[in-house]
């Protein structure tokens, strides 16, 4: 075993991001705080403007968290009791519990066996007359079928709500995740793609009354100081949060290519293996939060990576209909096969822009040989 070897390769490792870049951010870092404008203002404005250009949408709104991003934005667009949001049984638990949060119903749909993401079919099969809107999950950096899901938002005259938490810099023929949706969401978490030091979000989309709307309630509702037009709450960005994402920024379509490089070093290597490795159809650009592959033997698998230190995880291991707190909307095991499929047979391996040659090689050749084929 070589020095190398008896590293572990970490499944993620924002700081070396942070490193990559520590003297940039070290220096804005002080320059905020010297400054006393701690909350939302200059950073915040500023980087709202770059966000906007790179993401190409006509604006964007950050607040302090994904999250709040998807809460905010499901206030904005006026989910209230009684009303039903259709979101995937496979993600992130966010992207359902926030529709309880603000008084709606999550009518839970499977997802698609290839993409991973939320099934148009199913949707389509879900609608009733309490409706309110479509929550897409773009799952792991791939798009959802935005396309086909604004179609039938629009025949349906409900709303369509991308949640691009994991997908910034994401496209569908040739079009930016985010841009599809009347509102969508984006999270700028540690371990994101673009990421903060601590928590951030931000909301963009094609209606811009539900745009401006979430620019108030983020705010207390203030319309201007000291007077509310809504019931808001604070869900302002940091100053500090948002000067070290103007900083990372600059760096975001530079790691994306990495992590693609990556990604498609991955697939290659692993195309033959009794394995799915991730599949991204023709007008779809990948950007590999995570890099996800699908196995029935994945707990050996796993603990064959864990023994030669190679990280890796479970997003996720329970389909969100089945955890406890939502037991009382009464679904039962096998009602979503596809998401409890996933959850007994996905695994995430290591895919960040800052891994080394080595570490890549590793994570290439431990798969290649559990599997039997010598890399």
């Amino acid at each position: 075993m070589s020095n190398n070897d008896s590293q572990p390769v970490p499944l993620m490792a924002p700081m070396r991001a942070f490193e990559e870049q520590e003297a940039e951010i070290l220096e804005v870092t002080s320059r905020v705080l010297k400054s006393g404008m701690w909350a939302y203002s200059i950073e915040g404005k500023a980087l709202e403007t770059e966000l906007a250009e790179y993401m190409r949408a006509d604006r964007v709104c950050v607040v302090n968290s994904g999250t709040d991003a998807l809460t905010l934005s499901l206030r904005a667009l006026g989910v209230t009791y009684g009303d039903e949001v259709i979101t995937p049984a496979y993600s992130f638990f966010a992207s359902a519990s926030v529709i309880s949060l603000v008084g709606g119903t999550p009518v839970f749909v499977d997802v698609e066996d290839r993409t991973f993401n939320i099934d148009p079919e199913a949707v389509e099969a879900a609608i009733t007359l309490k409706t309110k809107g479509i929550i897409a999950v773009h799952l792991y950096g791939l798009p959802a079928e935005v396309q086909k899901l604004r179609e039938i938002a629009d025949k349906h005259g409900i709303f369509l709500l991308e949640d691009a938490c994991q997908a910034i810099g994401a496209k569908y023929n040739g079009r930016m995740a985010g841009t599809f949706g009347d509102l969508a969401c984006f999270s700028f978490y540690p371990t994101k793609n673009l990421s903060t030091c601590g928590e951030g979000g931000c909301v963009s989309g094609l209606n811009s009354e539900a745009v401006d709307k979430v620019s108030k309630l983020r705010l207390h509702g203030e319309t201007e100081r000291y007077h509310h037009s809504l019931l808001g709450r604070n869900s302002r960005m940091h100053e500090i949060q948002a000067a070290i994402l103007r900083i990372k920024l600059k760096k975001l379509t530079e790691w994306t290519e990495k992590r693609q490089e990556i990604g498609g070093r991955y697939t290659d290597a692993w195309a033959d293996l009794p394995m799915r490795v991730p599949y991204v159809p023709k007008g779809y650009e990948h950007v590999y939060h995570l890099y996800v592959i699908q196995s029935r033997d994945r707990d050996r698998l796993r603990d064959n990576l864990n023994e030669k230190m190679i990280g890796n995880g479970v997003y996720y291991p329970v389909a969100i209909p089945s955890l406890e707190v939502f037991s009382g909307l009464g679904h039962q095991p096998g009602e979503f096969p596809v998401a409890e499929k996933l959850c007994r047979e996905v695994l995430a391996l290591p895919v960040y822009p800052q891994m080394t040659e080595q570490e890549i090689n590793r994570v290439e050749d431990t798969v290649l040989d559990y599997f039997g084929h010598k890399g």
